[in-house]
């Protein structure tokens, strides 16, 4: 039986954003002076440019950056003129839209723009340390369960997937106390 239940950033999140390019979603491909954010980066967009083979890519996606102290990724340009701009662009082949979603259709290159924009998010909530876990403790005090790797501001809803429905008011108080 549980006694209390702490929800804590997932320290241990570096692994989430190594593993974050190793699957078959395209190419994020980046040009930053200070940050190695996509799965190929480049120098500059000039290099980028002339490595890009036009005619295996069917889609291209711009991504840019707003940078001040922290980052946000997104595929609409900032507003901001000193601290932001285009910083990579995510590129797909038919085959990797085939392999992803049966088919490279107009269809789905619009399902996969969608896609972008969710992996663009994910990505903001790692730099930004948006990932979570939570302990329960026994009445000794001592953890007797544990679970990590939560990411993204529905954290507390995928959280109570993994606890009796009964600790669910105890886990959604301790949401709300989690940063003091």
């Amino acid at each position: 039986m549980a006694v209390k239940i702490n929800i804590r950033n997932d320290d241990d999140a570096q692994h989430m954003w190594d593993e974050l390019h190793d699957d078959e979603f395209g190419t994020f491909v980046c040009w930053h002076r200070r940050r190695n954010l996509g799965k190929v980066n480049y120098p500059n967009h000039e290099e980028f440019l002339e490595s890009l083979n036009e005619e295996e890519v069917v889609l291209k996606i711009p991504v840019y950056i707003h940078d001040h102290g922290g980052f946000v990724l997104s595929t609409s340009p900032f507003s901001d003129p000193w601290d932001s701009g285009q910083v990579g662009v995510w590129v797909f082949t038919s085959e990797q839209i085939a392999k992803v979603y049966g088919e490279d259709s107009e269809k789905n290159r619009e399902t996969a723009r969608e896609g972008v924009d969710s992996m663009l998010t994910y990505i903001n909530d790692l730099a930004s340390g948006n990932v979570w876990g939570f302990e329960i403790e026994d009445f000794d005090g001592d953890v007797a369960d544990s679970c990590w790797g939560f990411v993204g501001d529905d954290s507390l809803e995928c959280m109570k997937e993994h606890i009796p429905k009964n600790l669910h008011t105890a886990l959604e108080q301790a949401w709300e106390n989690r940063y003091e």
